[in-house]
């Protein structure tokens, strides 16, 4: 899979957070598919093309359509607040990585793509146990705050 960016900044899976304030992915939709199913780590649903542009994952519990023109995400159904908490996390994390890489200065091209062509297969299974472990604790850092809110009230 390749690295997908727009201006805002997900450096991995192309997840971002545009000027409306809408989920973004400019990935392919295979990309998406592969994104839902191991990165947010849902496999119960099922895809299908409800019509025009959209793609939808549609599961018990979550209605997510990802709209290939304007390459906006909304979501539906019980669990939207919860994935799209992590979406968003998985976006800002995204930027803050994308943001250090250009602080700590450009790196040669000609090596940059000799080495990204060499390692892309296990950086991409690194970037998926990754952010994996990162929605983890984001995850837990969110409702640890939300508990720490409710005490102080």
């Amino acid at each position: 899979m390749n690295s997908m960016e727009n201006r805002n900044g997900s450096v991995i899976h192309g997840i971002s957070i545009n000027a409306k304030d809408k989920l973004i992915c400019n990935g392919s939709y295979e990309e998406l598919q592969v994104f839902v199913e191991e990165v947010l780590d849902m496999s119960d649903g099922v895809w299908d093309c409800p019509g025009g542009e959209a793609k939808r994952y549609k599961s018990g519990n979550l209605d997510m359509r990802w709209y290939q023109d304007t390459r906006s995400i909304t979501l539906n159904g019980e669990r939207k607040n919860e994935i799209k908490e992590k979406l968003f996390s998985l976006a800002l994390v995204s930027k803050q990585v994308k943001d250090s890489v250009y602080e700590a200065g450009d790196v040669d091209d000609q090596y940059s793509q000799v080495d990204a062509n060499q390692n892309q297969v296990d950086t991409y299974q690194l970037s998926v146990e990754t952010l994996k472990n990162q929605l983890e604790a984001l995850t837990i850092n969110v409702n640890e705050t939300r508990m720490l809110l409710k005490v102080s009230q």
